[in-house]
C-alpha cells in the first residue's frame, strides 16, 4: 500500500460525514456491528448522547505495518465493523473491527512483526527516547491469553504531513484459525476539552481497554 493510502486508511475520521446514528437506530441487516457496538460499549461505557458511536459504512483496511520503513499493509477481514467516536456532537476519533478466518496467519504474522518494525521507524526519530514513547504509547506488548491464544498490543505510526497513529490489539486463536483486530484512535477523544480523559477505560487505558474488546468479541465469536 503507497503511503497515499496508508495516510487514507488511518485517517478516518478527516472529513468524514457520516450521520451520527445512535446504536439502537442502525439498519436491521448490521447485526454483527450491533453486536460489536455493544462489545465496545460494554468498555467504552458511552453517556449518549453527550459520548456515542456513529456508523461508518465505508469499512477501509485494517493497517499494519509493511515490508519497508513507513509504508503500511493493508487487511481486510471477512467481518468488520467501523464506528466513529462522538462527543458533544463531534466526531473526535474512529474504532474499527475485524474477524480474520482466510486472512488469520497472516495478521498473525504481520502482529508479530511489529515490534521490529516500530523499532526501524523510531530509529528515523532520535529525539523521541524511551520516556517519551512510553508516555505516547509507542510500545508493544505480546503474551498468552484464556485458552492459549496469542495477544499482541502496538500502534501504528505512519510519518507524513505530521503524524497519525492507531493504537492496535490482535488476539490470535491457538492454531491460528482466527484472528480479532481493534484498531482505534482516540488521540482527539482523549483532549481535556471533551471531558472523557478520566471516565472512559479508553482514555484511562486506551491499550488495555482495545485489549478488552478483542477479547469480549473473540469470546463471542469463538470459532470450535
Amino acid at each position: 500500500m503507497r503511503t497515499g493510502l496508508a495516510l487514507l486508511a488511518l485517517a478516518a475520521l478527516a472529513g468524514s460525514a457520516a450521520a451520527q446514528m445512535p446504536m439502537q437506530q442502525m439498519p436491521p441487516d448490521t447485526k454483527f456491528v450491533s453486536v460489536v457496538a455493544n462489545e465496545i460499549n460494554a468498555v467504552a461505557g458511552f453517556t449518549p448522547p453527550q459520548f456515542t458511536l456513529s456508523v461508518r459504512n465505508d469499512k477501509r483496511q485494517l493497517a499494519f505495518y509493511g515490508k519497508e520503513v513507513n509504508r503500511l499493509d493493508g487487511v481486510r477481514c471477512e467481518r468488520q465493523a467501523a464506528f466513529e467516536f462522538v462527543a458533544r456532537a463531534n466526531l473526535v476519533g474512529h474504532i474499527q473491527v475485524g474477524i480474520c478466518a482466510s486472512e488469520a496467519k497472516r495478521v498473525r504474522t504481520l502482529a508479530v512483526m511489529a515490534p521490529r518494525s516500530l523499532e526501524a521507524l523510531l530509529a528515523q526519530l532520535p529525539a523521541i527516547d524511551m520516556e517519551k514513547r512510553r508516555k505516547l504509547g509507542w510500545t508493544t506488548t505480546r503474551s498468552e491469553g484464556l485458552n492459549r491464544t496469542e495477544e499482541h498490543a502496538f500502534p501504528v505510526v505512519l510519518i507524513g504531513h505530521g503524524m497519525l497513529v492507531a493504537q492496535t490489539a490482535v488476539i490470535v486463536s491457538a492454531g491460528g484459525r482466527q484472528a480479532v483486530v481493534v484498531q482505534a484512535d482516540t488521540s482527539k477523544l482523549c483532549e481535556e476539552g471533551y471531558g472523557l480523559k478520566d471516565t472512559t477505560a479508553l482514555c484511562r487505558d486506551t491499550r488495555q481497554a482495545l485489549i478488552d474488546i478483542a477479547r469480549r468479541v473473540d469470546k463471542r465469536f469463538s470459532r470450535p
